[in-house]
């Protein structure tokens, strides 16, 4: 198939051998391929952002919870109800409630005899650590429709999860703040008091950790499960739910879903609540987005500039092809050609750098997810600490670099028109007046 005349024409300038134009070609190439990058692997590394934020913290948080101002729910005829709402996948009871978590060491120190300096005795002494954490007791059986969570729990583990075991399963976070393992006993104390000889006293349980938590989310701090028997006892609950987990599929129809289900409610000491609401968790979702919106702003800058730099590179090579364009307008070559010659020039320049940027931006978003555990081991610290997810994801979608790649088109393009129709508007006779 012959290619029209404009077309070979921008080809063969583009692959001209002249050194200083091959040059300068591959600055511009190179500029834009670097700003195209950086742009890919940002776009690449917030979509890893929420993608974490559908399937993990999502897949885990309840994503409409129906809760009651008294202490317990007494009237569970509508859980059914809830059930059968269409888009909703399952329903499950909890019991929650604030408590503290103590762990108990001893630990060996030196004391004097007598108050001498001389007479040193050894000695032990208890010492106690403790930390606010949110307890949920839940029923596997039924939690498992309604919540991720127990998918990040072994099978041995999750099974002498069992009514009376008083076993606990602990977020890591919280796990490594207080030492605390597998099988360690710990010691829950809650809000609730007790009389005894001493008086009115909180109430407290010893517990036994049946397994350390790690989801790699902030779920890991300050949270402690157990089974629903067991944390009903312990805030005596008699049997009963202090409030409602839902699941449905699609979490970002939460809203919606939730005005449905306070129409079933006839209580209204009953509310709904739903995780994207400016109380809980929506700010997560707008924040990923609003940094999606003014990163892609920012760098599509930097793009902008790699790419008015084919604005030299375009103008330089008119500027050495202007014996060239003068022969082809004496010849019978109109504007059109000569337009669409440059134009075809810098395209091609400008396509080699998007399709370069492209492959770089997955070579650094790929080396990127593998080395950035490796780096934190290295400087000995999490990175991601005050972020809602503790390990980075980068994300590749096609839609992004489809938004990436016409951005940067149309830019190119932008750029390449001043320079292109300056070669169509010069006048021949001009430069061959000398020759």
């Amino acid at each position: 198939m012959k290619l029209p005349l404009p077309l070979l024409i921008g080809i063969r300038y583009v692959l001209s051998p002249r050194d200083f134009l091959s040059s300068i070609a591959s600055l511009a190439v190179a500029g834009l391929s670097l700003s195209i990058a950086i742009l890919v692997v940002v776009q690449a590394v917030l979509t890893g952002f929420e993608y974490e934020l559908r399937e993990r913290i999502l897949g885990i948080l309840p994503h409409i919870t129906i809760e009651t101002k008294k202490r317990f729910f007494a009237d569970e005829e509508f859980l059914r109800d809830v059930s059968q709402i269409e888009g909703v996948i399952g329903v499950s009871s909890v019991v929650e409630d604030v408590a503290l978590l103590v762990v108990s060491s001893r630990e060996p120190f030196e004391r004097s005899s007598n108050g001498s300096v001389e007479g040193v005795n050894s000695g032990s002494r208890t010492r106690a650590r403790g930390e606010p954490i949110l307890v949920q007791g839940i029923d596997p059986h039924q939690h498992n429709n309604a919540s991720a969570l127990l998918d990040f729990v072994a099978d041995d583990d999750l099974a002498r999860l069992l009514p009376g075991s008083f076993g606990v399963l602990v977020g890591s976070v919280t796990a490594k703040r207080l030492g605390i393992s597998r099988g360690d006993v710990v010691t829950l104390v809650v809000r609730k008091t007790q009389v005894s000889l001493a008086g009115y006293i909180p109430r407290q349980k010893t517990v036994r950790v049946l397994a350390v938590l790690e989801t790699g989310s902030f779920m890991d701090r300050n949270r402690v499960y157990m089974h629903f028997a067991d944390a009903s006892r312990l805030y005596r609950t008699n049997g009963h739910a202090t409030s409602y987990q839902v699941r449905i599929e699609d979490p970002y129809q939460a809203k919606h879903l939730a005005g449905v289900v306070r129409s079933r409610l006839l209580d209204r000491n009953q509310f709904v609540s739903y995780w994207s609401s400016e109380y809980q968790f929506g700010y997560l979702h707008q924040a990923i987005m609003a940094s999606r919106f003014m990163l892609l702003l920012i760098f599509s800058l930097l793009v902008a500039v790699a790419a008015f730099n084919l604005i030299s590179t375009v103008a330089m090579m008119v500027s050495e092809r202007r014996r060239d364009v003068a022969v082809l307008r004496t010849l019978g070559g109109d504007r059109k050609v000569i337009s669409l010659a440059f134009l075809t020039a810098g395209m091609a320049i400008s396509l080699i750098g998007l399709f370069l940027g492209c492959v770089i931006g997955f070579a650094i978003g790929w080396v990127l997810e593998i080395g950035f555990p490796w780096f934190q081991k290295l400087l000995n610290v999490n990175l991601l600490s005050e972020y809602f997810v503790h390990s980075l994801r980068v994300e590749f979608v096609l839609s992004d670099l489809l938004t990436v790649f016409v951005i940067g088109l149309i830019l190119c393009l932008v750029a390449i028109l001043s320079p292109t129709v300056r070669a169509a508007s010069m006048n021949p006779a001009e430069v061959l007046r000398y020759d």
